[in-house]
Parts: C-alpha cells; sequence; structure tokens
C-alpha cells in the first residue's frame, strides 16, 4: 500500500495538469479508458458478463457514445449484492469499502483496489482544492458524521494539517473547538454549516467554504457566505464513485472529473425540461466496475466552456438530497446522519424511513431481509433512541416504500419543520 502511494503520488503532477487540455482531448482519454473498463468488466466480473450477455452486447459493440444507451444500467439494488460485482482475482478482505445508506434507505457496499481508492479517495479530491485556492498551510476542518470523525488523527492533521469534527454535537460546542483549531478552510454538509452561520458571532476568519453531500440552494449559499465572509465552493458527489463535480472560483457549473469518469444525464426521461436521471460510470476501478450506475440525483450536462479555460465540461446537479433536523423535547437538534448511522448498526433491515410526526414522536417504516429471523422493532428503538432521547418511536412494518411524488426516496424528514 505504501509503494502504491508513493507511485500516486508521482500520478499528480500529470493528474493536475490534464485539467487544462482541450475537451476534445480529454474525450478521446475518457472515451479510451470507458472501453478498456467494459472490456476488462466484460471479461472479468461474471455479473457483468452475463448483464451484456442479456442486454445482447458486448464491449466491442459499443463503437461510439450512441451506443452507450444499449449498455445495461446499473441500480442501488445491484449494489446492495456487491460482493456479486468483484472482478475475478480479488478479495473483500484485500480491498477498501465505502458503506452508504443514501437516500433510498438501501445500504450498498463499494469496493475500490489501492489505486482506486488513492484517486478516487486523495487524487481527484487533492486537484480539486488545490486549483481552487488551498495550499498546504491551510487548516481545513472536515465536518462530518460522528462516526467518521472518530477517525481522524493527530499524525494525519501533522501532516494534512485536516482535522475531522463530529456534527453529533451541539452548535456551540462545535464551534468552541473549532475557534480552538483555528481553520482557514470549512468543509461540511450545507445544512449544517448553514446552522453554524446562524450563530457565528462575527471573528471567524474563512478563506474559502466547501459544501457537499446535499443540494445546495441559493439562500444556503449567501447565509454561509455572509455569515465566514468566505466564498462558498460547492462539490458533487456519492459514496460509490465520491467526487463526480466540482465548483471552480468562477462558482458556474460544476466541473466534471471526466478524465476519470463518464457522466450522463437521462434527458429522455425527464419531463420537467433539460435534467434527467444522472448516471455516471468510474473508468478506474478494477475491482468492481461500477457501469452507467444511477445516482438517485437529477441534472443537467452544460455545453458551454467555463470562463476560468479548463477542458474539464460543466454540469449542473438539479435535484437531490436534501435534510431535516429533528427538534426534541431536551431542545437539542439531531442531524439525520446521527440517525442513519444508528439505524446502520439494525442487523437485517433491508430498508427503512424515519419520520417525525411531532417533536415528541418518530415513525421508522422498516423493510427487513426475507431471511431475518428476530423481532426488529426492539433493536430499532434500541439504537435509534441513543441519539433521540425522550423520543417515542413506533415502528412499522412495511413490505416496501414508495417514493415521493417527485419520485425520490426522503429516508429521514420532519413533518413538524415542514408544517411550521
Amino acid at each position: 500500500m505504501i509503494t502504491e502511494s508513493l507511485a500516486s503520488a508521482f500520478r499528480y503532477p500529470s493528474l493536475h495538469r490534464a485539467q487544462w487540455k482541450s475537451r476534445q482531448s480529454l474525450e478521446a482519454i475518457q472515451w479510451r479508458r470507458f472501453k478498456a473498463i467494459l472490456q476488462f468488466a466484460y471479461a472479468n466480473s461474471p455479473f457483468y458478463r452475463q448483464r451484456f450477455d442479456e442486454a445482447g452486447i458486448r464491449p466491442e459493440d459499443v463503437k461510439d457514445r450512441t451506443d452507450i444507451g444499449r449498455i445495461p444500467v446499473t441500480t442501488r439494488e445491484d449494489l446492495r449484492h456487491s460482493e456479486t460485482l468483484l472482478c475475478n482475482g480479488y478479495r473483500v478482505e484485500d480491498l477498501h469499502c465505502s458503506l452508504t445508506t443514501g437516500s433510498t434507505g438501501r445500504r450498498t457496499r463499494t469496493y475500490f483496489d489501492n489505486r482506486a481508492w488513492i484517486l478516487a479517495k486523495v487524487l481527484l479530491k487533492m486537484r480539486a482544492r488545490l486549483t481552487t485556492g488551498v495550499s498546504p498551510t491551510d487548516r481545513i476542518a472536515l465536518l462530518q458524521e460522528s462516526d467518521t470523525a472518530k477517525k481522524g488523527s493527530t499524525l494525519r492533521e501533522r501532516i494534512f494539517r485536516l482535522r475531522p469534527f463530529s456534527i453529533d454535537q451541539s452548535t456551540s460546542t462545535l464551534l468552541e473547538h473549532l475557534r480552538e483549531f483555528r481553520p482557514t478552510v470549512l468543509y461540511g454538509f450545507p445544512s449544517h454549516l448553514q446552522r453554524l452561520a446562524d450563530e457565528v458571532d462575527g471573528d471567524f476568519p474563512i478563506s474559502r467554504v466547501y459544501t457537499s453531500g446535499e443540494l445546495l440552494v441559493g439562500e444556503t449559499r449567501k447565509c454561509i457566505e455572509a455569515a465566514f465572509e468566505a466564498p462558498v465552493l460547492d462539490v458533487y458527489g456519492c459514496t460509490e464513485v465520491k467526487e463526480i463535480s466540482w465548483q471552480c472560483n468562477e462558482r458556474g457549473g460544476y466541473h466534471i472529473n471526466s478524465d476519470w469518469l463518464l457522466v450522463e444525464a437521462l434527458t429522455e426521461d425527464s419531463t420537467d425540461g433539460p435534467d434527467g436521471p444522472i448516471l455516471v460510470t468510474a473508468l478506474y476501478n478494477h475491482a468492481m466496475p461500477i457501469i452507467r450506475y444511477q445516482v438517485g440525483d437529477t441534472g443537467a450536462l452544460l455545453q458551454e466552456d467555463c470562463p476560468c479555460g479548463r477542458g474539464l465540461p460543466l454540469m449542473q446537479p438539479t435535484g437531490g438530497r436534501t435534510v431535516n433536523y429533528f427538534e426534541i423535547p431536551d431542545g437539542s437538534s439531531v442531524s439525520p446522519y446521527a440517525m442513519t448511522y444508528a439505524m446502520e448498526q439494525v442487523r437485517g433491515l433491508r430498508q427503512f424511513q424515519i419520520i417525525q410526526m411531532a417533536t415528541n414522536r418518530v415513525r421508522v417504516r422498516a423493510v427487513e431481509e426475507s431471511d431475518r429471523e428476530q423481532e426488529i422493532s426492539g433493536e430499532i428503538r434500541s439504537q435509534l433512541g441513543e441519539v433521540l432521547p425522550g423520543v417515542e418511536i413506533e415502528v412499522q412494518k412495511v413490505e416496501h416504500i414508495e417514493p415521493d411524488r417527485t419520485g425520490k426516496f426522503r429516508i429521514v424528514f420532519s413533518q413538524v419543520s415542514e408544517a411550521e
């Protein structure tokens, strides 16, 4: 791993330069890598070989971009059985794993080989941050769920001047810890940064703020920028492939990492305009190829070039993850991430949805795995009760959970806040 990390570090200069190539050059690189991952997946993944054969298509049949639509779509349900997507020669215990519940309440795991993990988790993120002004001297505060924040270390802080902070604490306590760390850059969920912004009383010198994980709306951006007196740059991505696109300092569209990802927007499926469901193909992960994966969000591919001069094409996310915090009887606010993490500890749960009916009452709609043997209600109440003290938890077992009228699954939402 150390050897591969060093080798990948030497790859960064060429990765950094690639963003300035012409769009035509990047499209040629992308197409070559796309064809290569199709060939690799067909030859080494029993899952994709079966899917391709069932669709009556082979990699060599994909001759140009008009043929991409013939390739089967990979869904979140497919990823729920992620081990079946692994390519021959790779073992789960040798791979990096990302777990997510996502916006549908269905847990999935995605596995990465070492090179893929370093590229997606480190190098592509490094490119987007360095090119938008972050420097090695910046002190970066990552505002994350409690379980990921606990993974921080003093060694990590010394090397990268980066420290994770749990968002599952009171806003005043978090602000106190942030002031002790004295960050120059903030990175977190828009909704939580807005809550911080509401309590900042000035004298909080920040050079820039990065947001991700939720749909960033204009009013939220204005609130954060006004409070911290710093520009907000949004990042769009998903756990399965990491960062997909990001805003440069022009803050118009989002630059797609098109040298290592192929992004589609199925506009023919949309009745509301030029946007549609987003599909993404990772061009780098040989352990578990992700081909035409339906992320669950909507967006549009933009044809115009960015004034910044980068050849990386632009997109605009138009519909995605929005969240509600739950105000509970003891006066505290509970983030949706604390609740989903608690639910992820419940075994035998296929899908779930958490609805706040009143300040002191929550309903959990639960879909059990077919092979679940023990009663699940008690375990749900136990896990969720730890983060929702004083709240009555009603468990409703259902066969399936329908999307809302927009076609989206809302995993956590409050009828209380929506009624206000």
